[in-house]
């Protein structure tokens, strides 16, 4: 990974195709686990919102995220992938309420990301 694209919080990472911009979608993997966030938050810490996806079903996510797989019968623990056409945003909504909300350039960097590989667990 490059150097450039990883945040000063440890474990964190965005795609490299972010590199020029602040706020991007971000990722840290933990042993059960994937968690996502959204750079652009300001506020404490302790409270910025994010969305924990079961490792086991991080693939399935990012193929569902990239357009390759369709969300019918996701297992548990995906969030939804609402992308609003008036917009150009896209929104990710888990099972309790938290949204993500990400634009049109910051979700296109995160998902050239995983199309080259950069969001494989066990990577960083």
């Amino acid at each position: 990974m490059n150097e450039s694209t990883t945040p000063s919080n440890p474990g964190w990472f965005k795609a490299s195709f972010s590199s020029q911009s602040s706020s991007c979608v971000e990722v840290r993997f933990t042993e059960d686990e994937v968690l996502v966030r959204d750079s652009k938050y300001h506020g404490d810490p302790a409270f910025q919102p994010m969305i924990a996806i079961p490792a086991a079903s991080w693939h399935r996510f990012l193929a569902i995220a990239t357009g390759d797989a369709t969300d019918d019968d996701a297992p548990l623990g995906i969030p939804a992938i609402e992308y609003d056409a008036s917009t150009g945003h896209t929104a990710l909504r888990d099972a309790v309420g938290t949204i993500l909300d990400y634009t049109a350039a910051e979700w296109a960097a995160f998902t050239a990301g995983v199309g080259v590989g950069e969001f494989a667990i066990g990577l960083t």
